[in-house]
């Protein structure tokens, strides 16, 4: 547990957040303040960063300029940064959030071409190594007697194939589990580096 003392502040960056309306952003908007009751609520009021008036766009603070504002204010405190170095914010400009229809349609549509892309690879490499064939092949072994379509063999062949893909992806309605699934896995490692090719984006643009 974090003991405080009356000039001790620690301060918590979020990696990215999104302001709608207010072009004024506190520290309480970007950050988390742990300090003295009285000390905390001045200092999530400070201003840190001024948008100004233009169309949806993406800025970027870092706990340096925080640290200075702070400072500016009360020199007296000794700061600690518990969290993240840079800070994304995403100005919407009052951008109103899509109606859950259309973001339902926006889902069905991903979900289908992921599902008709999918299975035309599956197809394909079934093709490419020729498992008809095999299918063939193991169901001569077995029976002694040869046919195109075994079916006794590539219908359950087709439906441990999805329940293969639903155990090793964890992600359906059957989860067996509480640890992240290798899909969410990726989806975190790539906003990990989304977050920091976009702070870099922004500092760079800022430096030019």
């Amino acid at each position: 547990m974090i003991s405080i003392s009356n000039n001790k502040v620690y301060i918590k960056l979020e990696k990215k957040v999104s302001i709608t309306s207010d072009t004024n952003v506190k520290i309480s908007d970007i950050a988390k303040v742990i300090a003295d009751e009285v000390l905390k609520r001045e200092i999530e009021e400070i201003n840190i960063y001024e948008i100004g008036k233009q169309k949806k766009s993406l800025h970027s603070v870092d706990i340096v300029d925080v640290i200075k504002k702070i400072r500016n204010v009360h020199p007296e405190v000794d700061i600690e940064s518990i969290g993240e170095k840079d800070i994304v914010i995403e100005y919407l400009n009052g951008e109103k959030k899509p109606s859950s229809m259309w973001e339902f349609i926006k889902v069905a549509f991903v979900c289908l071409i992921i599902f008709f892309g999918a299975s035309v690879a599956i197809m394909t490499f079934h093709t490419d190594v020729a498992m008809p064939e095999v299918h063939q092949k193991i169901y001569k072994m077995f029976t002694g007697n040869s046919i195109d379509k075994p079916y006794i063999i590539q219908i359950p062949y087709s439906i441990g194939l999805a329940v293969g893909i639903i155990v090793f992806f964890n992600h359906f309605w059957l989860k067996f589990e509480n640890s992240p699934t290798p899909l969410e896995v990726e989806i975190d490692k790539y906003q990990d580096e989304l977050y920091k090719c976009t702070v870099e984006k922004i500092k760079k643009r800022n430096i030019g």
